[in-house]
């Protein structure tokens, strides 16, 4: 029989060349972090937030975040759960939920929330990744900005048959009125001023009740939503437009001593984001000024002036 030492002196070599090859395993604490630090959430819905780590934790680790900002807890938004993320073994993130309730305060969409990851015993907060900034949108499927981009004075041009017959060619009975993105409702579009103490002319409404003592200088018309813009399927650049019903307040000049009056509106039409154009049927209740209650008019509104 051959001796085994040699074979059992090589093997021993061999497995203690592999154990000093092997790298040592790394004592660090994971890292974490934010992926980005600024992100946006979708009013009336809710946005995930997510924490990355380089490594998995080995326990489960509980990361708390301080929240501040100028935007209102529990009124512009709701941390689901509590302001904290739990990390799990095996996993590289861990999340929190931020909601958005439905509100009508326009002022929410100039307002953030901050985060910013408190120290956690059993990770290491990456330096610079620290805190986030959430801003609040619309959302929205409608290129709006095609008629009503963010301008200070965004022109939309219009021009009208003042009847139900088709809306002639050129600029025959052009106006135009300053067009802006509603701040509480997505896809919807208002005619107003930057000026809180102006208006804008709507549908033409100061020449078509220039006779009930209006003049461009007094009639103040805001209408903040106006248009409401519904695509014909998802990720389509047409579909209709409604004329959202409601009473438009026109006030008279000051030297006629007349009390403003209210006119009603309301109907629809077509929108192309190719063309830029919305084709509208404005039905008018004037019966406050002694008219009928229901008189067509028709409009073409355009991105670009004839």
């Amino acid at each position: 029989m051959k001796p085994f030492f040699p074979l059992l002196i090589i093997t021993t070599l061999l497995l203690t060349s592999c154990e000093k090859e092997q790298p040592a395993s790394n004592p660090a604490p994971p890292i974490a972090g934010f992926g980005n630090l600024s992100e946006a959430v979708v009013v009336d819905s809710f946005l995930e937030v997510q924490l990355l780590l380089n490594k998995p934790v080995e326990i489960p680790v509980e990361v708390e975040v301080a929240v501040s900002g100028d935007a209102v807890p529990g009124t512009d938004f709701e941390i689901e759960g509590g302001n904290r993320f739990l990390l799990q073994p095996g996993l590289l993130n861990g999340s929190l939920r931020i909601r958005a309730p439905k509100n009508e305060d326009s002022e929410r969409l100039d307002r953030s929330i901050h985060l910013r990851l408190m120290p956690a015993e059993g990770v290491q907060i990456a330096e610079g990744r620290d805190t986030l900034t959430i801003d609040f949108t619309l959302g929205g499927t409608v290129d709006l900005p095609i008629w009503a981009p963010n301008i200070t004075f965004p022109q939309l041009w219009g021009y009208t048959s003042f009847g139900a017959e088709p809306v002639p060619a050129g600029r025959t009975n052009e106006f135009f009125a300053f067009a802006y993105a509603s701040r509480t409702t997505p896809d919807v579009i208002g005619f107003g001023h930057p000026d809180p103490e102006k208006g804008s002319n709507a549908f033409n409404m100061v020449r078509i009740y220039s006779d009930f003592d209006v003049s461009s200088a007094s009639h103040f018309i805001r209408i903040p939503e106006a248009l409401r813009f519904i695509p014909a399927n998802e990720g389509a650049t047409f579909g209709t437009v409604e004329v959202i019903e409601q009473q438009v307040t026109i006030t008279r000049t000051e030297s006629s001593g007349l009390p403003p009056f209210e006119i009603g509106i309301s109907g629809g039409g077509t929108y192309d984001e190719i063309t830029g154009a919305l084709q509208l049927d404005v039905y008018f209740d004037e019966t406050a000024i002694g008219g009928p209650q229901s008189v067509l008019r028709k409009y073409v509104l355009e991105s670009e002036r004839r």
